[in-house]
């Protein structure tokens, strides 16, 4: 696990690299290397919060951290089933896949944190 500090690097490259996505979209220069730059920034910037501590880091959050793993594993397959049946897509990206639990992630870790602390 990385240490707290690392937890805003990753959110100010996720952030800068969201933005910078969503202009990109409206730009009509909309090139693969760009595109592609910002894939795996976006990506870097989601593992570097995922795998940040937390301030306090205790078996509880441990416990938490187990939890959604597996739901985000479930919710990921589940995401694989549709995308494969329901839009009849045949080819699925490993990054796309990996950006989408990552994502979960880190926001099921936190709504799931706020929940069961204890005031």
């Amino acid at each position: 696990m990385l240490p707290n500090k690392f937890k805003k690097i990753g959110f100010f490259i996720f952030l800068a690299t969201f933005f910078i996505a969503f202009a990109q979209i409206n730009s009509l220069s909309n090139s693969e290397i760009i595109r592609n730059t910002l894939e795996v920034l976006g990506f870097i910037g989601l593992s570097i919060i995922a795998f940040a501590k937390e301030k306090v880091d205790d078996e509880f959050l441990n416990h938490i951290r187990i939890r959604i793993i597996i739901i985000v594993i479930l919710l990921t397959f589940c995401y694989s089933l549709l995308d494969i049946f329901l839009f009849k897509v045949r080819h699925l990206y490993v990054l796309e896949l990996l950006q989408i639990q990552l994502l979960l992630y880190v926001v099921l870790f936190h709504l799931f944190k706020r929940k069961w602390s204890i005031k």
